[in-house]
């Protein structure tokens, strides 16, 4: 195994930007530098004394690696939801509904409903309604009643399923 291939997957995998792997290039070098920041001090004439030369010595390459490693956390994290957002929109494309899913949504963005009044007002067979109902459940689309609430379980659209059909009323 190449041990350059093996630093890059890692480098690529923890470091996934191109502003992450210069801030955290960049970082350990202000760090050491920051240490000599006494010297240079001294050499353009500011004289700092021996406390401050203590305290600059000792506080300033821990601040900047600080600094440094929040700024990556940030740039990393913020490409991870950009990543997840891109992925979940693209899926949400994918999703292909047919015509009675979309009679079973419109129904149900209307009002909730159980599964007897669908099926009446579909003209189809309970099994048949389940099915539709428990698909747009998986493509959460839907709402599963809830289970110990008083009287007939109802099921309720989903804000993806109110989204689908204002999207469906656009198109046309």
């Amino acid at each position: 195994m190449d041990p350059q291939k093996i630093y890059d997957s890692i480098l690529e995998e923890w470091l996934p930007t191109k502003w992450s792997r210069w801030i955290g290039g960049l970082t350990p070098s202000l760090a050491t530098g920051g240490i000599f920041l006494p010297n240079f001090l001294q050499k353009i004439d500011i004289h700092p004394t021996s406390e401050q030369t203590l305290l600059i010595r000792l506080s300033l390459p821990p601040t900047i690696l600080f600094l440094g490693s929040f700024i990556i956390l940030l740039i990393v994290v913020h490409h991870y939801k950009f990543l997840k957002n891109s992925i979940s929109i693209k899926t949400e494309q994918k999703i292909i509904l047919t015509e009675i899913h979309e009679k079973v949504l419109t129904l149900l963005f209307k009002k909730p409903s159980t599964v007897e009044n669908i099926y009446k007002i579909l003209k189809i067979t309970k099994e048949e309604a389940n099915y539709y109902l428990y698909d747009l459940y998986d493509k959460n689309m839907v709402e599963t009643p809830t289970p110990y609430s008083p009287g007939p379980e109802e099921w309720r659209i989903s804000q993806d399923g109110r989204k689908n059909i204002i999207n469906k009323q656009n198109a046309t």
